[in-house]
């Protein structure tokens, strides 16, 4: 992928990303070139040369876990969870690094923040951290329902011990089921703690130090009838960190939500749309938005948008990256390779329009996803939030008319 990616952009375009329009001829050209390079790095490797070889977008993961005592049966997932957890990032990402960390809340009886493992690609050394995981529990009379996520977010940044490679893309992961001390008093939307920090640490100040430190924070929320933070406040922290932070609630394992959460911080993918508020028979147009967050080229293998159903794409509306329309099946929208080369922060943004059909009344839903692949031939999928529009009723909007 490597090998044919320089190809594109030799002879086909050299001065920048190719976007489209590739002919079949130039298509061969690309593929036997690439071949026979291949067998030119293989020859040298048998004779002793040194072949150039691609290791992969460097990515360092912390995964913080809250050692609390209502986190039990989440850490006992996390242990059962792990192996298959690094191979499956290792499958996409084979040049990620992992650092296990434990944080608790001031006062308990183990440890308040805790390095099980600083980063490695040793999966066996990762693995053993994750079997170490214990919880403890905080009886004093002072313990609140907060932990010590601010002293946590500080480390992330402060402590040297954990490794962070200066070129890779940096992710904390955190699991747990509470919120940080004060985070309702600093005005985060959907957190509500007024307690205040022991420490005397501010979450905006924190956040604030995380992304100018490129610490992109990520988050697991888990479900219990002890969880005391809301889903809502555990997004608005992690939109105030690196680009690229998220939040959602766990499934049934821990490896599906962290995937998920690790490769959209890789390929931030956004979908929104010119309006929230439409009639049938009106125009609703959709931006689609994909940032390049690795520190490498990768390609666009697909881009794909499900439209609401009672929406129909506007055939040659799409502007953009592209002009080309996308093939239609049903209300999904594909667009094959509508990049290759996407430089590293760079975007690519595609706008389709849309003829609205639906008459009931309600809330209709989108959805985007791409599918990115790197340098080294690895490939990864990518999801947007929902993006929500409501239709207008055009039966109550008439008998409204008539009063």
């Amino acid at each position: 992928m490597a090998v044919e990616l320089l190809l594109w952009k030799a002879i086909v375009r050299p001065d920048g990303p190719l976007v489209f329009g590739a002919t079949p001829v130039a298509r061969s050209l690309i593929r036997v070139l690439a071949a026979l390079t291949a067998v030119v790095f293989a020859e040298a490797a048998n004779a002793g040369v040194q072949a150039p070889r691609v290791v992969g977008v460097p990515v360092d993961i912390e995964i913080a876990i809250d050692g609390t005592g209502s986190m039990g049966p989440a850490i006992e997932s996390a242990k059962r969870d792990a192996n298959e957890l690094i191979r499956r990032i290792n499958d996409s990402l084979p040049n990620a690094r992992f650092a296990v960390v434990v944080f608790r809340d001031f006062g308990s009886s183990g440890e308040e923040y805790e390095i099980l493992q600083p980063l490695t690609d040793d999966a066996q050394l990762v693995e053993q951290a994750f079997s170490r995981l214990r919880t403890y529990s905080n009886r004093t009379a002072a313990n609140g329902s907060a932990e010590s996520y601010n002293l946590l977010f500080r480390m992330s940044y402060t402590d040297t011990r954990l490794g962070w490679r200066p070129a890779a893309k940096r992710l904390v992961v955190v699991l747990g089921d509470a919120q940080p001390q004060s985070a309702g008093t600093v005005g985060l939307p959907g957190c509500s703690d007024t307690h205040p920090d022991q420490h005397g640490l501010n979450t905006l100040t924190e956040l604030a130090n995380m992304r100018a430190a490129g610490r992109t924070l990520l988050f697991v929320r888990q479900i219990a009838p002890e969880t005391t933070v809301s889903l809502a406040c555990y997004q608005s922290i992690a939109a105030r960190a690196a680009a690229g932070g998220a939040a959602v609630d766990s499934g049934r394992d821990l490896v599906a939500p962290i995937m998920a959460l690790v490769q959209q911080a890789l390929a931030p993918l956004t979908l929104g749309s010119d309006r929230r508020l439409v009639r049938s028979g009106a125009l609703a147009r959709f931006t689609v938005t994909v940032t390049n967050a690795t520190g490498e080229a990768v390609d666009l293998d697909e881009l794909v948008l499900k439209l609401p159903r009672g929406f129909v794409y506007q055939r040659g509306s799409t502007t953009g990256a592209s002009n080309r329309n996308p093939t239609v099946t049903g209300q999904t929208l594909m667009w094959r390779h509508p990049v290759v080369g996407l430089r590293p922060g760079a975007r690519l943004r595609l706008q389709v329009s849309s003829r609205v059909t639906a008459w009931l009344g309600g809330r209709y839903r989108a959805q985007a996803r791409a599918t990115v692949r790197t340098a080294d031939n690895r490939a990864f999928t990518t999801i947007s939030s929902v993006c929500s529009i409501t239709v207008q009723n055009l039966q109550r909007t008439t008998a409204q008319a008539r009063k």
